[in-house]
This record gives C-alpha cells, sequence and structure tokens, in this order.
C-alpha cells in the first residue's frame, strides 16, 4: 500500500504544483505550498497507511504546514509523530544524483525529507518530482524514486 501511496503523493505535486505556486506568489499567504504539500501528505499517504486500530501519523512532509503555530501538522496538529515513511534502494549499484557516490544498501534504511527534481548537477523543489531527497547519520542524498521501496518504520 505505501508504494501505491508515494506514487500518488507524487502524481499530486506533479499535476498541482505550478497552479497552486502561481496562487502563493499572487496571495499574502507566503506558505500555500508547504501547507498544501502537507495536507496532500496527510490526506494521500497517512490516511491510506492508517492500520487495523492503529493510528498513524506521519513525521511532516519538508517543511510541514504553517497553520497551526506549534505544530507542522496541516490536520490534528495536537498529535504527535508515530511513524516515519523510509526508505532503501533497490540495489547496490543506487548512486547520489548530485554528488556520484554510492548509496549504501546495507540493510539500513534512509528518511524521507521531500521529492524533488534534478537538473544540471543540483536538486530542486518543483516539477518533475521524480527524486528523492533522504537523509541518513546527518547526510542527504538525492536519488531516483525508482531505485528506492518505501517503507512504513513505527518510531
Amino acid at each position: 500500500m505505501i508504494e501505491i501511496a508515494i506514487r500518488a503523493f507524487v502524481g499530486t505535486l506533479n499535476a498541482g504544483w505550478s497552479s497552486v505556486r502561481k496562487l502563493e506568489d499572487e496571495s499574502k499567504h507566503h506558505n500555500t505550498v508547504s501547507d498544501w504539500a502537507q495536507a496532500s501528505w496527510e490526506v494521500l499517504v497517512e490516511s491510506s497507511l492508517q492500520q487495523d486500530r492503529v493510528k498513524v501519523r506521519l513525521v511532516v512532509y519538508g517543511d510541514g504546514a504553517d497553520c497551526h503555530g506549534a505544530s507542522s501538522r496541516f490536520s490534528f496538529p495536537e498529535d504527535r509523530e508515530t511513524h516515519e515513511v523510509r526508505c532503501t534502494p533497490i540495489h547496490d549499484m543506487v548512486v547520489d544524483r548530485v554528488t556520484g557516490n554510492p548509496v549504501s544498501q546495507n540493510g539500513a534504511s534512509y528518511a524521507l525529507d521531500r521529492f524533488v527534481s534534478v537538473a544540471d548537477g543540483w536538486y530542486f523543489e518543483r516539477p518533475a518530482f521524480d527524486h528523492a531527497l533522504i537523509e541518513r547519520d546527518g547526510k542527504e542524498f538525492v536519488v531516483s524514486i525508482e531505485q528506492l521501496k518505501w517503507q512504513l518504520v513505527e518510531l
């Protein structure tokens, strides 16, 4: 289920990004894109991963929302994170698209920060969202989403 939820979320980012970015640029609310991304994350990914009578509240996506003061959640701002979306490379030939360094497949997983695109040797938060900015041990990596396997990890 998590693979389907991730693909639905990435599809939503790709389909709506330009319109939501334009709305943010024209409005006085300068967090529209972050709020929209977090709300979509909660609706498409978090809600689809609810387990039998176990409430799933994911680590925030990217910058999170900025509409509830102390909470970066869009809905249920008082709830605490219970789970995290993590990933592992699907084979040992996966490389970071920015540095060209190999991304270890030694069994440890990576935390998702956000989805990005890659151009001219760097990553950008704009369509096409076909890469993931992931993190482990304080180091960031940018990897094609086609080279990652997703998992839900309880905190």
